[in-house]
């Protein structure tokens, strides 16, 4: 071999420039995820050979030591079917190619059967077959339990798999290496030699035939194979549509049957109930009309009783040889007239009991149209059965057809995993799947981080919305208010300046008389500095109060605990939501019965945790239908949805909170934010308080100028006009020189100074009022700008979040397919329990109704036992009368026409009470058929019961069934579809989101430089802050050194009061003692006068309350006496009866005793004592009358 190298003409550096061949490398879970998902097969640069493909360039050395022909044919077809061109690798053996070669002629075999290397079915089978038949790679729902995600596994496979390729790349690299130098060596001998080795060139190319025609053979048969396979799935395909046609065919079918099928049961039901309510509204009409003939033979019961009881009398009457014949045979009329009615009544009563068995027998009719209908409900549940069945076995036929269909697509794939070598392109698909997931990734990240951005942004922008407006409007009111400040000021002024030309004026015409009131006029004004300084005393107290509280920093405070108080509450929501999500989010378990509540899916949740009415039934109560033993297959792409969300939420959280983080380094955060705006209101609410406080300040000024009263006269004076008198010097000259000839000349100097000082204080007031208005003017002014900014920032945010909300949704449209198809589901699930329970209320309502007649039938019992107690009664008195005329009869035997009246009536009663004895026996008879009648119905509506039960629940059991069949149909059309879809748009999303985040990028670096400007603003406004600091400070210390000298003002001024007072007390007390006695005099004149009334009304008062207690007991003996001459009916009639008979004796005149004379006697007495006294008090009573009028007329005047 060294010869033959050293004599080629191959180039040196060949081997060193070969590249290796490209090996899959350890990467991240979305690449295994990537890998396991991709529905299209992996390609390779470097393919792994083919061992039919492995033959020697040339048969004779490949085949040295064996005999060709038929030999080399049967070990091609001996090595070639396999099962996966994995299967045929080779271990690296670093041998000579001559030892290569020896060992696979002494075994008999080609090198690649030799070095072929076996595979775990786990390892090679699971890139070939679907993925949703290998249960151990399922990459949805995570590491738990059957039809989990397995991740050591799928890693350790992999890696398995690499480095088993990479064994194979480097076999066969060596391989080719052989082979190219055996290649060149042989083309080397051909050439230099120049002979032909005539055997040796035919043998080989006899090899050469026989291995070429074996390949076409065997290549034929491969694709006939293929050829027929293809045909045999197209077939097979065509079948499955066709069945899944006729499934849908039949299922159309089986739903217009039960449509019609519950029709012909609701229109029967709707009958039923129809003729039911005729029934019933028959038997109420039966009761009123039995109530209202038993209201007539109660009234003609009783007046047959009054009747009898005439004839009593009138018999007692007969007894007592009265000639009465008219009159009894008036009430023999009666009775017979009244027995009359009682028979019709019977009649009428026999009547209704005939209506009452009619509406029993309606009853019963529809009782057994029920029953006829419960028979028909039962045979379309037969019915409902077979179709069941039917469906089923349509169902197991076409599961039958899918798993031949699968174990074809199995088989086809393997043969096109054989045939077929396109697994080099499987790294660079997976690359840029990888990359794209990246930017895919990436994009959602930013596309939550604007959205939450936006949603800050629009908070912020609301906020400083408000803010502003509320600047302006308190910018408003404060130029109106310095309007209005300025219009007083003006007005203040001329109104001082007429007070002063006023003063001037009434000083000089009146110089002579004020030396006599000079203490006068000197304590008024004392009065008036005193007011004032009390006045200032209270506004140092209260700038005081103002400074110490601080009412900046107390809004400050507050507007900080109203932040924290926010940000905790949505703290709180974003971590309710967080436990929501995660509940939502957390992987499922393997389904049992009873699973935990945590592992159901987010559908199933919104059912459980669905609000609906109560349902009288049990089947309803349990919610067992909902917990499906299998998997719902829809729920795994929710749940990898739910989970991916989950990740881009988290992401999105963190950068937010890293952009936060860098607009609070920066000095543009929210709290810093907000404690600007808050010193904004501050101030302004600051400003506003000074504003009111020189308004009230100015109004006591106005109250003080309006109560200056003349030191003579006391009469108030306008000095409006003051002001402008000081301004006149020549007039002010004047006025000083008369006013130095009189003795007032120190009170005006005061008043002057008084006057100066104020209205130095005026212009002072005038001059912080102009600095004031410029300066809030300004802020104004700044307020509207940032306004303006901020609206600017407003809508180029809102362009910025409608931008990323439209590329959100476009995102986002897979999912919301999935939830519309689960918002369906659960639509059509709330129909169904809607039609449900209107059944239910059907049968509830059948039930209420023969409960109903049940209750109608123990009622009619009642009153047929009621009745005949009543005719017992009626019985017992017919007997007792019976035995009475019998008594009557023998006592007068003699009277021969009454004897014949009274057994005329003795016939008739005992013909009553034969027919009432009838009555009784038919009433008990009718209570015996009514009692069984009632047995009956409650054992038909138990059992109408218990079949409605079993009905009831058999047919939610289908339905659950048919409803979790069409609901696996669904999510198997929904899972194609959403395949077909997301393949489509994928590409389109990821360029629209690329072309989104640039202009993302662009617009926050547009608000950076935003925010850098609003840094430099709120810099100016914070030293604009300080200097006014500054400024109120300034005139702090000025007003403190007014304070003082005012409070020694004030010290003088209580001293010279206190003198005055004295004086004054000892001027007045000489002048208010006779006053004094005279008003205690009066007031002692009225005490007596009232205590005199007060006699006068006591002794009233008792009179009547005496009065009014004899009036009572007056009437409780008269009605003791009414009581006792009250007699009965029955003794009056007799005592009419006896008029006359026999002769009555005259009344004896009762004497009057001693005991009632001595009681006359003190009654007069008493009577006469009374009147008396009465008339005694009573004489004072015009007296106190007049008293009455005088005082409340001197009070009147005193008013």
């Amino acid at each position: 071999m060294s010869g033959f190298h050293g004599q080629s003409r191959i180039p040196p550096g060949v081997e060193d420039n070969e590249e290796d061949p490209a090996t899959p490398h350890v990467r991240r879970k979305s690449f295994l995820l990537s890998v396991i998902n991709s529905t299209t097969r992996p390609r390779l640069s470097f393919p792994t050979p083919h061992p039919h493909a492995l033959g020697h360039s040339n048969p004779a050395n490949a085949y040295a030591g064996a005999t060709p022909g038929p030999k080399s044919s049967l070990h091609f077809r001996q090595a070639r079917r396999s099962s996966h061109p994995l299967a045929q690798a080779h271990v690296f053996n670093p041998i000579t190619p001559s030892a290569a070669r020896s060992s696979a002629l002494a075994d008999g075999v080609s090198p690649a059967g030799s070095s072929a290397s076996f595979l775990s079915t786990a390892s090679s089978h699971d890139l070939t077959v679907h993925a949703r038949v290998n249960a151990s790679f399922d990459p949805v729902t995570g590491l738990q339990g059957v039809g989990r995600f397995n991740a050591t596994k799928l890693n350790t496979y992999l890696h398995g798999l690499n480095r088993r390729l990479q064994e194979e790349n480097e076999v066969l690299l060596e391989r080719l290496r052989i082979q190219q130098d055996e290649n060149m060596r042989l083309m080397i001998k051909q050439g230099g030699s120049g002979e032909l080795s005539g055997v040796a060139e035919d043998a080989t190319a006899e090899g050469w035939v026989l291995e070429r025609e074996v390949l076409e053979r065997q290549v034929e048969d491969l694709r006939s194979a293929v050829q027929a396979r293809e045909d045999e799935k197209v077939q097979l395909e065509s079948q499955l549509d066709d069945e899944r046609v006729q499934r849908m065919k039949d299922k159309d079918r089986w739903k217009e049957r039960m449509t019609e099928v519950e029709q012909g049961v609701s229109d029967i039901v709707q009958e039923l109930e129809r003729k039911l309510g005729a029934a019933e509204s028959a038997i109420i009409d039966c009761e009123k009309e039995i109530k209202e003939k038993t209201m007539h033979l109660d009234i003609a019961n009783e007046e047959k009783r009054i009747l009898v009881d005439r004839a009593e009398n009138a018999e007692r009457i007969i007894g007592s040889k009265k000639e009465s014949g008219e009159e009894l045979r008036d009430a023999y009329g009666k009775m017979s007239q009244l027995s009359s009615d009682l028979q019709v009544a019977n009649v009428q009563i026999e009547q209704l009991r005939g209506d009452l068995s009619l509406a029993i027998e309606s009853k019963n009719e529809a009782q057994a149209i029920s029953d006829a209908s419960t028979k028909t409900s039962q045979d379309l549940q037969s019915k409902i059965k077979d179709l069941k069945l039917a469906t089923q076995s349509s169902e197991a036929r076409v599961k039958e057809l899918e798993n031949q269909n699968r174990a074809f697509d199995e088989e086809l794939n393997d043969l096109k995993a054989y045939v077929d070598k396109l697994e080099s392109h499987a790294l660079e698909a997976a690359d840029r799947i990888e990359t794209l997931e990246q930017q895919l990734s990436m994009v959602s990240e930013d596309n939550e981080r604007l959205l939450t951005e936006r949603r800050d942004r629009d908070e912020k922008i609301k906020r400083l919305d408000e803010a502003a407006f509320t600047a302006e409007e308190s910018a408003l009111r404060m130029t109106e208010a310095l309007a209005e400040c300025e219009k007083k000021i003006v007005t203040d002024e001329e109104e001082i300046a007429a007070l002063v030309a006023k003063i001037g004026s009434k000083d000089v015409g009146k110089g002579g008389p004020q030396d006599l009131e000079k203490p006068h006029s000197s304590n008024a004004d004392i009065e008036a500095l005193e007011s004032e300084l009390d006045q200032a005393d209270k506004e140092i107290a209260r700038l005081n109060n103002l400074l110490q509280q601080s009412p900046a920093r107390k809004a400050i405070d507050k507007a900080k605990d109203a932040r924290i108080a926010m940000l905790e509450r949505d703290k709180e929501e974003l971590l309710e939501r967080v436990r929501a999500l995660k509940n939502t989010a957390s992987p499922f378990a393997t389904p049992t019965r009873g699973f935990h509540g945590s592992a159901m899916s987010p559908m199933h949740k919104h059912l459980l945790t669905m609000r609906t009415p109560r349902t009288p039934g049990g089947p309803l109560n349990d919610l067992s239908w909902l917990q499906n033993v299998t998997q719902a297959a829809s729920t795994s792409p929710l749940l990898a949805e739910i989970s991916r969300l989950q990740k881009e939420l988290d992401q999105a959280n963190e950068s937010i909170d890293d952009k936060l983080d860098k607009l609070e380094e920066a000095g543009l955060g929210v709290v810093q934010l907000t404690k600007l705006l808050q010193d904004a209101r501050a101030r302004i609410t600051g400003m506003e308080g000074d504003i009111a406080a020189l308004r009230r300040k100015d109004a006591r000024r106005l109250r003080r100028m309006h109560k200056i009263r003349c030191a003579k006269c006391h009469s108030t004076m306008d000095v409006s006009a003051l002001s402008r008198w000081l301004d006149q010097d020549d007039n002010s000259a004047e006025v000083s020189a008369d006013i130095s000839q009189n003795h007032m000349l120190d009170k005006v100097e005061v008043l002057q100074t008084e006057l100066q000082a104020v209205n130095r204080q005026l212009e002072r007031l005038k001059d912080e009022w102009d600095d004031e208005k410029r300066r809030l003017l300004a802020e104004n002014d700044g307020l509207h700008d940032t306004a303006r900014r901020l609206n600017q920032e407003i809508r180029d945010a809102k362009k910025i979040v409608l931008d990323a909300e439209r590329s959100a949704n476009r995102v986002k449209s897979g999912s919301q397919v999935d939830l519309d198809r689960a918002k369906r589901t659960i639509a059509d699930l709330e129909d169904e329990l809607r039609s449900e329970r209107s059944q239910l209320r059907s049968i509830v309502t059948q039930q209420a109704r023969a409960v109903r007649e049940k209750t109608d039938i123990s009622s009619q019992l009642q009153k047929a036992e009621a009745e005949l107690s009543d005719v017992k009664l009626q019985l017992l008195s017919a007997k007792q009368r019976n035995s009475e005329m019998e008594l009557e009869q023998r006592a007068h035997a003699k009277a021969g026409q009454n004897s014949q009246l009274l057994e005329s009536k003795l016939e008739k009663n005992s013909k009553l009470i034969e027919q009432l004895r009838g009555e009784t026996s038919l009433l008990s008879d009718e209570k015996a058929s009514l009692q069984r009648q009632l047995s009956r119905a409650t054992q038909e509506i138990e059992e109408m019961g218990r079949k409605n039960a079993a009905s009831q629940s058999a047919l939610e059991d289908r339905r659950h069934q048919l409803d979790s069949y069409s609901a696996q149909i669904d999510e198997l059309r929904s899972k194609l579809a959403a395949q077909k879809n997301e393949r489509q748009g994928v590409q389109h999303t990821i360029d629209s989101l690329e072309s989104d985040l640039r202009r993302v990028r662009n617009d926050a670096e547009v608000f950076g430089s935003d925010l850098r400007l609003l840094r430099t603003e709120k810099e100016r406004i914070e030293a604009k802050y300080r200097a006014e600091l500054e400024s109120q400070e300034q005139l702090q210390m000025q007003s403190q050194t007014k304070i003082r000298m005012l409070q020694e003002e004030l010290a003088q001024q209580r001293s010279s009061a206190g003198k005055y007072a004295q004086t004054s007390e000892e001027q007045l007390s000489s002048a208010y003692g006779e006053s004094v006695e005279l008003l205690r005099a009066q007031h002692n004149k009225e005490c007596k006068g009232l205590i005199v009334q007060i006699r006068y009304l006591k002794a009233k008062f008792t009179r009547e309350s005496s009065l009014r207690s004899d009036l009572g007991y007056q009437k409780q003996y008269l009605l003791i006496l009414l009581s006792k001459y009250e007699t009965s009916e029955k003794r009056i009639l007799a005592s009419i009866s006896q008029i006359g008979y026999p002769a009555q004796k005259p009344e004896r005149v009762k004497r009057r005793s001693l005991k009632v004379m001595v009681l006359l006697a003190i009654f007069v007495v008493r009577t006469k004592r009374a009147s008396a006294e009465w008339q005694d008090q009573r004489s004072c009573r015009k007296d106190i009358a007049d008293a009455l009028t005088v005082v409340r007329k001197r009070r009147i005047e005193g008013l």
